[in-house]
């Protein structure tokens, strides 16, 4: 059996309400259905996610750790195909030939190693916060990175920011070489697809590190910081559905970095911050009195209901405030040696990596 040219990789836990969606979405590509395979890695469900993904054909592989960070670890060993692409278990792919368009772009110059999809959509009649996360993750990444992954904007961002070196009605492709700006590009989430067969020679550790594939970003672009983007390919993305969700999210977030240094905050900004320049890792320092000084938070605030012509924008102002404090409260909880237990987003334990 010949080995498919594209391994999609999606890391499940508990996912059964909204995986249906996005296998339909993988189901329906152009792309023929002998080039690719896609593999589910899960962490133990409970509910029908496994029973669904068998249904679809994709291949199951069990991730005893249980945290999606292992699962795509695990995935990117697994798979068979040159290409991979990372989609997480609430993407929705709009556009039916988004993985024929990555691979027109991918194969377009022999430098480009990564393509990233056009941003985020909010799905129809979902949460209004769900379109925050989309954009922009939390208010500190807006804060430290400023960088929009709504598909409104995203790639009016990159024309501000990167050199582009070619365009046409499918993709463009980006030189992100010389640029002061951080090159912040997910790629183990966001349907992004990677040229695994040389990111596998060039960068070995990748094999063998959880937490060098998590932030392979950095050390790929510098070596091949020609990027694809493709137009038209937006992802349907289904976050958080309530404030209460998504607060648990930001909390979780925060106590991975002040506490889980060397396992699940290395996978996340701790992990990034080494990786950048001086002036951004400075930024950290700042959140706070950006927060609670009030006035420069209200700017961005009354900026982002302007631009994006949406009151619901107001929601930077008291999130930011919420997660400035989480970060004050776990720090004075560090100080006095109360470290939380590690779990995930719904609370269950979780194994460290």
């Amino acid at each position: 059996m010949p080995k498919p040219l594209v391994s999609i990789i999606i890391a499940t836990f508990n996912s059964e309400h909204i995986l249906p969606k996005v296998l339909d979405s993988l189901v329906a590509q152009s792309i023929s259905k002998n080039k690719i395979e896609i593999l589910i890695i899960d962490g133990g469900s409970s509910d029908n996610t496994v029973k669904i993904a068998k249904k679809y054909g994709c291949k199951i592989i069990k991730n005893p750790k249980r945290d999606p960070i292992n699962a795509k670890f695990l995935g990117f060993n697994a798979a068979h195909g040159k290409y991979l692409v990372f989609t997480d278990h609430d993407e929705v792919l709009e556009n039916k030939r988004s993985i024929e368009l990555k691979l027109k772009a991918i194969e377009a110059m022999p430098e480009v190693c990564v393509v990233v999809s056009s941003g985020y959509i909010n799905p129809e009649g979902y949460a209004i916060i769900n379109k925050y996360i989309n954009e922009f993750g939390d208010p500190f990444s807006f804060f430290i990175y400023r960088l929009s992954k709504d598909k409104e904007y995203f790639y009016k961002t990159m024309l501000k920011r990167y050199k582009r070196l070619k365009e046409n009605r499918e993709y463009a492709i980006f030189d992100l070489s010389g640029n002061k700006c951080v090159a912040l590009f997910e790629l183990v989430a966001g349907s992004t697809m990677i040229n695994a067969e040389l990111i596998k020679k060039e960068f070995p550790q990748t094999k063998t590190d959880v937490f060098s594939l998590g932030q392979s970003y950095a050390f790929v672009l510098s070596k091949y910081p020609k990027l694809g983007f493709t137009l038209n390919d937006g992802l349907i993305h289904y976050s958080a559905s309530s404030f209460k969700a998504y607060k648990n999210k930001i909390k979780w977030r925060v106590k991975n970095n002040i506490f889980y240094k060397d396992s699940m905050g290395k996978a996340a900004y701790l992990g990034r911050e080494n990786l950048q320049r001086a002036g951004t890792k400075i930024k950290k320092y700042i959140y706070p009195f950006y927060v609670f000084s009030l006035l420069p938070v209200l700017i961005d605030t009354v900026w982002l209901i302007y631009s994006r012509k949406n009151i619901n924008y107001f929601m930077h102002f008291p999130l930011s405030l919420y997660t400035a404090s989480c970060i004050m409260y776990y720090y004075i909880l560090k100080l006095l040696k109360m470290n939380p237990e590690l779990v995930g987003y719904d609370g269950m334990k979780l194994k460290k990596i």
